[in-house]
């Protein structure tokens, strides 16, 4: 017998996609309780507040992650990134050793630990984040869905990472911010609920906008990574030409640049020399 209320929450949130979401989050309460709390789901989101932090919870490569307003909400767009990496890991033999740099809700640096872990790899992890309430909530992901050997660290980029690691990581990631502060404005409303600090970056090399972030962790890779180690960033569907110039300005090689899912430009790929 179809649900009641799914009509109803399909008309008011305009989405019939959205509705059965709620109706999942929603399948354990009851009468009028599941009522009111599907309209107060209504009336947060017609203020534009993304679901996802409604529902407090999102998936990301399969795994359920808290998801608030300490990060950026996980997206797709950076599975791609994940896919890479366990790509570039399983291909590298003996412990490894990755940095997750501005880690947010811990998303990359969860599916890394569950995924490699999986796949047999020898793996530890290295998440950082400047913003001590999103290492909070990373550090509750951490738990949520039984990563291990991920270790958080509060700083800037590389400034976070123990001195030891130089000239020997595996693989550095990244989804750095990379919203121009130009763009920010015309950006979609539910933006506004997500933290400007993992959404725009200042001017980069040149005046490239948004690069910023994109640049710091392009060129301090070299001196972390080992010989023939990787690093995989995150960027604007606009920012091709300029990462790929990044790279190559940091002494980089074998540097590629991957679309995403859309076919839109989304991940820049390469290596420190032997």
């Amino acid at each position: 017998m179809p649900d009641p209320l799914y009509a109803e929450l399909s008309r008011d949130l305009g989405s019939a996609q959205e509705a059965r979401w709620v109706l999942e989050d929603l399948a354990l309460i009851e009468g009028t309780e599941r009522a009111a709390a599907a309209s107060a789901i209504v009336e947060r989101r017609r203020c534009g507040e993304p679901l996802q932090y409604l529902l407090g919870h999102w998936s990301f490569r399969g795994l359920d992650l808290g998801v608030d307003a300490r990060a950026l909400i996980p997206r797709p767009e950076t599975e791609g990134l994940v896919e890479r990496a366990l790509a570039v890991l399983g291909a590298r033999a003996g412990h490894l050793c990755a940095a997750d740099l501005g880690t947010g809700s811990g998303a990359i640096a969860c599916s890394l630990s569950v995924e490699a872990a999986g796949m047999g790899v020898d793996l530890d992890v290295i998440a950082t984040d400047v913003d001590p309430g999103a290492l909070d909530l990373a550090a509750e992901n951490v738990r949520r869905v039984g990563a291990r050997r991920v270790e958080l660290r509060a700083g800037d980029w590389f400034d976070a990472l123990p001195a030891h690691l130089e000239g020997r990581l595996d693989l550095v990631c990244s989804n750095p911010p990379y919203v121009s502060r130009a763009a920010r404005a015309q950006l979609a409303r539910e933006l506004d609920y997500e933290p400007d600090i993992a959404l725009v970056a200042h001017d980069g090399a040149g005046g490239a906008a948004g690069m910023a972030g994109v640049d710091a962790v392009l060129g301090g890779a070299r001196r972390w990574l080992a010989p023939g180690g990787t690093v995989l960033v995150e960027h604007g569907d606009d920012q091709r030409d300029a990462a790929v110039d990044s790279a190559r300005r940091a002494g980089l090689v074998d540097v590629v640049d991957h679309d995403d899912l859309a076919g839109r430009p989304r991940v820049l790929e390469a290596r420190r020399g032997a």
